[in-house]
């Protein structure tokens, strides 16, 4: 319970105990009726039997009911046995009485109100943005989770997680909207961090989306602002949360970003250590490699990081893995990577273009024409493109 509730809360649930007790041994005490006795003798007998045995065990559904039906018939002993003292009140006594209810009724509808009802709208809420996000609308989701966002509950905390969760999700469905997810994310975030500052995961999502925002960054100055950045949001998490591997991954995506190829080789190794089951750790190792120029290395470590369950053949993955293979001009992998993407999405119009391009730097000339036709049917405007591009191509 101090777990849980905070020690005033221990205090609470103790209390109950206490007075529950000592109104029992006064019901008792002052009695004639044997039987009454005899019952409360034995409810006083269960509660200590129940507050021993907690000791030893967690409440489960069964122990709450036995112990809510043990207060609630306390509670008629107590009630039945001064019904008649209750009687003979005088009518200032009754009004005294009608006027704390009425008090406590409005504190109750208070209470109801941001406690029960406007949790329940709150969740309703993230429950459907969650089912349009998994109908691919995000751009709906988000604007039900903006709308959330300015109302106020004890929930504030669990929105924000449950909306950074929602824009992980959508960035894997758009990887190609990363950067504005980004955007969208830290703000959430940097509001989410000043109710629950002690929370890691808020740090780690905070230097993830600033490493997404650094990596598209040109201006070499911004840049290195925000790598900074994304530095600090993680010792703050790694504070919080020491040798968490995922910490160590979002500081192998830095040294990617710092193009540090060598070191985040090292950060994957450190990782592997710390957790090996982790698939991602293996996954940024195969990156490292790709950029190190061992290609016949990476494939490994991608079905590694398949085994231990990461989603290696996702949209995000692979558009990860076109970055990767087109900045070290590995364009062998690189169309093999589009030609997964068009598998799982073959109506759009990019990646038949870019494949199209990497048939023409692989000198497949014939594959390229291909591509640039399923382009131009996708694709009608942009027929003088197309032609140019197939003007280039040898017969």
């Amino acid at each position: 319970m101090a777990v849980m509730i905070g020690i005033p809360g221990l205090i609470i649930y103790l209390s109950l105990f206490v007075v529950l007790f000592w109104m029992l041994h006064k019901v008792k005490r002052n009695s004639e009726n044997k039987t009454t006795q005899i019952t409360i003798h034995g409810i006083q007998a269960t509660l200590i039997g129940y507050f021993v045995a907690n000791l030893f065990f967690f409440d489960t559904f069964a122990t709450y009911l036995m112990f809510f039906t043990i207060v609630g018939y306390s509670l008629f002993l107590i009630y039945s046995n001064n019904e008649n003292s209750e009687n003979s009140n005088t009518p200032k006594q009754i009004k005294g009485k009608v006027l704390i209810i009425g008090t406590l009724s409005v504190f109750l509808i208070l209470f109801l109100w941001q406690y029960n009802f406007l949790p329940l709208q709150i969740n309703a809420e993230i429950n459907r943005a969650d089912t349009l996000i998994a109908n691919k609308n995000c751009d709906k989701a988000f604007l039900a989770m903006d709308n959330l966002l300015t109302k106020h509950s004890f929930l504030d905390s669990y929105v924000r997680s449950s909306y950074v969760d929602q824009i992980k999700k959508c960035a894997n469905l758009y990887p190609e909207n990363d950067l504005s997810y980004a955007k969208k994310g830290m703000e959430v975030l940097k509001e989410a961090v000043k109710i629950r500052p002690l929370y890691s995961r808020f740090w780690i999502f905070l230097g993830s989306f600033a490493i997404v925002q650094a990596d598209a960054e040109e201006n070499p100055e911004t840049k290195q602002n925000l790598i900074n950045e994304a530095n600090s949001y993680l010792d703050k998490a790694s504070e919080l949360a020491p040798n968490h591997q995922e910490i160590i991954i979002e500081q192998a995506k830095i040294s990617m970003v710092e193009k540090n190829y060598a070191k985040m080789g090292e950060r994957a190794e450190e990782c592997i250590a710390k957790e090996e089951s982790a698939g991602e750790c293996y996954w940024i190792r195969a990156f490292s490699k790709i950029y190190l120029g061992n290609l016949d290395q990476v494939q490994k470590d991608i079905r590694t990081a398949e085994e231990k369950g990461f989603l290696v053949y996702s949209v995000s993955s692979l558009y990860q893995l076109v970055n990767a293979y087109a900045d070290t001009k590995s364009y062998q992998q690189l169309a093999s990577v589009y030609e997964q993407l068009i598998t799982i999405n073959p109506d759009v119009a990019e990646y038949h273009s870019s494949l199209a391009f990497t048939y023409y730097q692989l000198g497949e000339y014939q594959k390229a024409r291909t591509e640039a036709q399923k382009f131009l049917e996708l694709m009608p405007e942009a027929e003088d493109e197309v032609k140019a591009f197939l003007k280039m191509l040898p017969n």
